[in-house]
């Protein structure tokens, strides 16, 4: 890609290092999880660490649909955000550009690369990987990618943030990673949004003396195997506890018939502001995925505390302090919660400690900016 990039690029010597262009691939408004953790490490770095902040979308994703891809998408784009050069997030307004023409179109880049250049940024952001305007941008300055995940991120750029400590399995990556290339361990932040509804255990035909356990999960349809029921199903006949599921499950039918005590099973469907919801239960109780660390983190803001094997984002959220190693202990460590209130106190004390660190955005990014810049 390099060799199609026009003009000379020379590292910056004297970069503006109060400026930090924070890129985007997708840029969605505020329903859109990516986006908003991109607002809100914006608003972080400028409120909080006073920095100069640009915004860009480079708008990877708006590409012609392709049939050799392996999935014929269109991803989605908002093309009303071309029209504008400030973008306003709660009391700031930031200078904002999304690039217009489908991708990649290399007049484009070219373009937008002479736009950064000319601005000599002390710091190009990435968040939101994979981004190719970003890890050009490392002919010139310093660069740092942070994917959506707890992966490590699939850029070129100079500093890759991981949400998480480096694992074993991490070293087939970190071989393929250039000599220039640093790995920074930090965590994925989380911020608790401004809620306006109120759910009550009665609507979903729960007692207020229940010990409930949330399931939560854009994707339970697939996410809930067969294992994760059998879990429940050993869970329920040892426990006197009931299940709140929060999420679309189409053939409920499919889980109901391999629970005894089907009747302990209620079903939420969808909901708005479900955290709202997950903080009526006692626990939450993570099936095996990769996602999930959005819904773990509002459990744990509301003191809600998780049982969740060693793996994918919730594991990597909540840390092993909540974590198992199958799921046959689920219900060993479930029945603790239930019988030992020091014990069930005691984690949902660790629950509010563990949020406190991963909603602390400005702690988090001084920490960043103080290895790079």
């Amino acid at each position: 890609m390099k060799d199609s990039v026009t003009g000379t690029y020379e590292k910056i010597n004297d970069a503006n290092t109060e400026l930090v262009i924070m890129v985007t691939n997708q840029f969605l408004g505020d329903q859109h999880a990516p986006t908003i953790r991109a607002m809100d490490y914006a608003y972080t770095l400028a409120e909080n660490l006073q920095k100069q902040v640009m915004i860009l979308n480079d708008a990877s994703f708006h590409f012609y649909p392709c049939p050799w891809l392996a999935q014929n998408i269109e991803p989605s784009y908002v093309e009303e955000y071309n029209n504008i050069g400030k973008l306003r997030y709660k009391d700031y307004e930031f200078p904002f550009l999304q690039i217009a023409e489908y991708m990649p179109d290399l007049d484009a880049i070219n373009k937008t690369l002479q736009q950064i250049y000319r601005l000599r940024p002390g710091l190009v952001y990435n968040v939101g990987a994979p981004c190719l305007i970003a890890d050009l941008c490392s002919m010139f300055t310093k660069t740092v990618s942070f994917p959506c995940s707890t992966d490590i991120p699939t850029s070129m750029c100079e500093y890759l943030l991981l949400g998480r400590m480096l694992e074993e399995n991490d070293s087939e990556q970190i071989a393929r990673l250039e000599p220039y290339q640093k790995i920074i361990e930090t965590v994925v932040n989380y911020q608790l949004a401004n809620n306006s509804l109120e759910y009550r255990r009665s609507e979903f035909g729960i007692g207020d003396d229940s010990f409930v356990i949330a399931v939560v999960g854009n994707r339970l349809e697939t996410e809930i195997s067969e294992e994760f029921i059998a879990s429940m199903e050993q869970i329920l006949n040892q426990q006197n506890v009931h299940f709140l599921l929060i999420g679309l499950i189409n053939d409920s039918d499919r889980i109901k018939n391999r629970i005894t005590k089907s009747e302990k099973l209620h079903f939420a469907g969808k909901l708005e502001e479900a955290g709202q919801a997950i903080k009526l239960c006692n626990v939450y109780c993570n099936p095996k995925r990769s996602g999930g660390g959005r819904s773990s983190f509002e459990a744990l803001a509301h003191g809600v505390p998780v049982v969740t094997l060693k793996f994918g984002d919730v594991y990597h959220t909540c840390g092993k302090e909540f974590a198992v190693d199958a799921y046959e202990n689920f219900s060993e460590r479930i029945h603790r919660y239930v019988t030992e209130p020091a014990y069930y106190e005691s984690a949902k004390e660790k629950a509010l400690e563990r949020a406190a660190v991963l909603s602390d955005l400005p702690g988090t990014q001084r920490k960043i900016l103080e290895q790079i810049l």
